[in-house]
């Protein structure tokens, strides 16, 4: 996947990020409109996108997080999640 990345950066010449919390495991993100039973790993998903940081770091030109819906998040643990992506991609 690292190298799938590296390539596919190396080739544009900008980076948009979206990340749909819906992707997350439902125990880590629950407030999303359709949480998944089994998804992906928030280790990999942080390690994917220090990836693309280290690759893109004049390319990265906007980010987003979508899917979160608080009617559903249970002890702000999505919000938390998506605070700290936020954090990730910020710094």
């Amino acid at each position: 996947i690292k190298a799938g990345l590296r390539s596919f950066i190396s080739e544009v010449d900008a980076v948009y990020i979206s990340i749909d919390l819906a992707v997350l495991p439902a125990y880590i993100a629950p407030g999303v409109s359709a949480p998944a039973a089994y998804g992906m790993p928030l280790e990999l998903l942080e390690h994917l996108l220090l990836t693309i940081k280290k690759n893109a770091k004049h390319k990265l030109k906007l980010a987003d997080i979508s899917e979160y819906n608080p009617n559903f998040d249970q002890d702000n643990r999505t919000a938390n999640v998506a605070a700290r992506l936020i954090s990730q991609l910020a710094n």
